[in-house]
């Protein structure tokens, strides 16, 4: 599974707990093929129980590139980190893809 930030920086490596701060969007592409099940975003926004606990960050999913199989991509939520969550995906032909996550910081607005 490759995991690559687009927004607010680009590449393989997520944003540092400084730069994370500044942002209330974060968008990322996650490439995974058939065999692979099991992803990490690292976000470092230092979330509080209580927003992890409220299924925070609110997280949005766009497939770009869908395999055969359908959607096989469930997320480990609440998220048992403060910086990242997790995200399982089932194996086999098919369950392939690239898509685009675009994950929203708790905020007053939004909550």
């Amino acid at each position: 599974m490759t995991v690559t930030y687009l927004y607010p920086n680009t590449g393989t490596t997520p944003p540092t707990a400084a730069q994370a701060a500044l942002q209330t969007l974060m968008t990322i592409e996650v490439n995974a093929l058939d065999a692979d099940t099991q992803g990490v975003i690292t976000h470092n926004w230092g979330l509080s129980a209580a927003e992890t606990g409220f299924y925070r960050p609110v997280i949005s999913t766009k497939y770009l590139v869908r395999e055969t199989a359908g959607d096989y991509l469930t997320w480990a939520l609440p998220a048992s980190s403060a910086n990242a969550l997790t995200f399982n995906k089932t194996s086999g032909g098919g369950t392939g893809g690239t898509f685009v996550v675009d994950l929203l910081r708790p905020h007053t607005l939004i909550q």
